[in-house]
């Protein structure tokens, strides 16, 4: 019979190995349990451990520890005793963390830090922290979708792809964020909440670099509340405020994140403004393209938009206004402020011949009204465009009359069933003037329509001539656009009279302005060439067979010389004027050409014109008598239509129209405004008529008043619609 093996841990003890086991032990190194305590470490693991026992001392640990070397009004700052009262106490915690070597003080730098074995204390009490909580029930992070464990790792990983912040360091931001989220005893977290706790770790480390880089662009439930409880300029339903709530996000991340900073302060402090600037780096301003050339074969849009509609080579007329109709939507996502459409008479000649006038009238109308967009967000500076562009259809007078006739009959039915018109016309004429559309494009503008006539071969509906396609050819060009110089801000820095300082500081402001404008060019570029703007890339090549030009507008030039400067309105004053746009414009076409670009200077109307001078009436103290505040600033030129009578090619406001316009290499915007109470075409007509005498380029425009509720505005109406008698009428 084997005899029973017995484990070594079960084996009896007998003397003899009891004497060995002595022998052994007493050769062998004693490991730290086995030492004996005595009364001075049992004392100072006692201090220690009633160290731990505190958490103020612990907040001062973790302090030095994610911070680093700290002097003492900083430590005592960050840790949390920040009034008089706590000072005292801080002393006390500080001298006792120094008594037990868990904190050295250097006396020549007189800062602290934190010892290896303060940070064994720390860490040590961070383990019972954290298993106390574990232990009491497992912290749950919520999102908008999910309700998740809450996991430390996950900290340390946002930290350093987002921000890129160094590893060992997000090791630390993350111990001092849990610390504090565990110190609240907050059921459950949200991402913002936690990303909110970083960001304050970080600036209290002095890291604001990577704090920029994590924050959370979006807007406060407040605001969103408010968006919801004030519906009454809501024009579009709740697309409308998606929309607001996108754009407010996207310009953040523009201003906050990728805008150069001298730009965003430039923007934010009134010096200059950047219109649609959610935009920036996405989407050009103005495009001008040739519809001919983009319908000739069809609807052919590639792989993206795969919802929409692919219509094969237009045979008959409704594949033309189907296929036009869509590609005005399509266009019109891709850019920010217009799309300039040519070539529309010469496609419908050819696809359309043998469809009757009738016909051509009534499928243009419904074509126009289809493709206007749903959402007509105005900006919060009020005269804006709003969140979707507007389309302009180009009509060259003396070339398919028959054809233009019935596409200006087309538009005036459109305007006719269309409050807000978001379709417009650019009138092409030379020699023979414009007396075969003047009455009915009399009856249009009475009607609140957009139309604007001009000599110039490429000129968008707000007056910005276009660079053209270039050598390369294409059925697409682009321009930039969105910024505005405040010239009246500008000139209130310099004395009455210093025509040549403003100037040299008009130079100085153009330069950057060039320069983001080139980086924002690249950027468009690399957004597009990515698939964004699916059409710009399908029909330019991916942007290689692109012309882009960069404008820059001048906003407030009359205000600047003749109210700042205090020029009279004299041959003196419009000397100065003449001499301020010469210098913009070799400003910006010198900063360019080093880089091989070319940069133009224009006079147009911006949104921004009124949000310029209610900042520079604050700045700088009220200077207009108009009790509802500063009016907004002189955009490009107008012109009275009840004035117009006295005026010929000799009077001093056409001799400065021409002055300007020459000197200026990328348009000058004068406006033709009909007074509001003005219902006759004939006296309308007789206007258009003698301004087209005088000026080539021109838009007559009037305030047309439209009621929000029932959309009335078939006659003028001030205190309340005729209609529905709502008293707030929308202007």
């Amino acid at each position: 019979m084997k005899k029973a093996v017995v484990p070594p841990s079960k084996k009896p003890h007998t003397k003899h190995s009891e004497k060995r086991n002595r022998s052994m032990d007493a050769t062998l190194p004693m490991s730290n349990s086995k030492k004996p305590h005595t009364k001075h470490s049992e004392k100072r693991m006692s201090s220690i451990f009633r160290s731990m026992s505190n958490l103020n001392r612990l907040d001062i640990l973790r302090v030095l520890y994610t911070k680093g070397s700290t002097s003492y009004t900083d430590l005592k700052h960050v840790a949390g005793f920040g009034t008089k009262k706590d000072s005292g106490k801080f002393a006390y915690h500080l001298r006792d963390l120094t008594q037990l070597a868990l904190v050295e003080r250097n006396k020549t730098e007189r800062r602290y830090t934190i010892t290896t074995q303060g940070k064994i204390v720390l860490e040590l009490a961070d383990r019972i922290e954290d298993n106390a909580f574990r232990e009491g029930g497992k912290l749950r992070v919520r999102s908008s979708h999910t309700y998740d464990e809450f996991k430390r790792q996950r900290i340390v990983q946002s930290l350093v792809k987002e921000g890129d912040v160094p590893y060992e360091l997000a090791e630390k931001i993350t111990k001092e964020v849990e610390s504090k989220i565990y110190r609240n005893e907050i059921s459950y977290v949200t991402g913002a909440l936690i990303r909110e706790v970083a960001n304050t770790v970080l600036l209290e480390t002095n890291h604001e670099e990577y704090r920029n880089k994590l924050m959370r662009l979006g807007m406060p439930i407040y605001d969103v509340q408010q968006m919801l409880s004030n519906l009454d300029q809501v024009d579009g339903g709740m697309e409308d405020l998606i929309i607001k709530a996108g754009r407010n996000v996207f310009t953040e991340n523009v201003m906050f994140g990728a805008l150069q900073k001298d730009m965003a302060d430039k923007h934010m402090s009134g010096a200059l403004h950047i219109s649609n600037i959610e935009t920036w780096f996405t989407l050009p301003d103005v495009m001008f393209a040739n519809v001919r050339e983009l319908l000739k074969n069809g609807m052919d849009i590639g792989g993206k938009h795969a919802a929409t509609s692919r219509i094969p080579k237009p045979r008959q007329l409704s594949d033309v206004m189907a296929s036009l109709s869509i590609m005005i939507q399509l266009l019109s996502k891709e850019v920010s402020e217009e799309v300039v459409m040519a070539g529309l008479p010469q496609l419908i000649a050819e696809k359309c011949a043998e469809s009757s006038d009738a016909e051509i009238e009534n499928s243009l109308a419904w074509a126009f009204a289809t493709a206007s967009p749903a959402s007509t967000l105005m900006t919060e500076e009020g005269g804006g465009e709003g969140a979707s562009s507007i389309t302009s259809i180009r009509l060259n007078l003396g070339s398919y009359a028959g054809i233009v006739k019935c596409i200006i009959n087309a538009y005036e039915e459109y305007v006719r069933i269309t409050p807000k018109p978001r379709v417009g016309l650019i009138i092409g004429y030379e020699k023979d003037g414009i007396e075969s559309v003047s009455a009915q494009i009399a009856r249009i503008v009475l009607l609140g329509g957009r139309v604007l006539f001009t000599k110039s071969p490429q000129v968008s509906g707000r007056g910005v001539v276009g660079g053209g396609p270039g050598k390369t050819g294409g059925a697409i060009s682009i321009s930039l656009m969105s910024v505005s110089v405040n010239l009246p801000g500008l000139a209130r820095e310099v004395d009455p009279g210093e025509a040549d300082l403003f100037i040299a500081r008009l130079v100085l402001v153009i330069k950057p302005i060039v320069e983001a404008l080139i980086l924002r060019k690249r950027g468009i570029f690399e957004a597009t060439h990515r698939g964004l703007n699916p059409q710009i890339a399908r029909h330019t090549l991916y942007m290689q067979r692109a012309h882009a030009s960069m404008i820059i507008n001048l906003v407030g030039l009359n205000e600047s010389v003749f109210d700042n400067l205090g020029f009279k309105y004299d041959r003196r004053g419009r000397e100065v004027i003449q001499k301020i746009i010469r210098h913009a414009v070799e400003a910006g076409a010198a900063a360019a050409k080093a880089v091989d670009e070319k940069v133009a200077i224009c006079m147009v109307s911006s949104e921004g014109a009124g949000r310029l001078a209610r900042l520079d009436d604050k700045r700088y103290g009220r200077q207009t008598l108009d009790p509802g505040g500063a009016k907004p600033y002189s955009q490009g030129m107008t012109f009275a239509a009840s004035e117009l009578s006295k005026y010929t090619n000799k009077s001093p406001p056409i001799t400065l129209y021409n002055r300007i316009s020459r000197s200026l290499n990328a348009g000058l915007q004068v406006k033709l405004k009909v007074p509001k109470e003005e219902s006759d075409p004939a006296v309308v007509k007789s206007a258009l008529e003698k301004m087209v005498t005088l000026i080539p380029s021109f838009m007559p425009v009037k305030e047309i008043a439209v009621c929000a509720k029932c959309g009335f505005k078939d006659r003028p109406f001030e205190a309340k619609c005729p209609k529905c008698q709502m008293p707030r009428p929308a202007v």
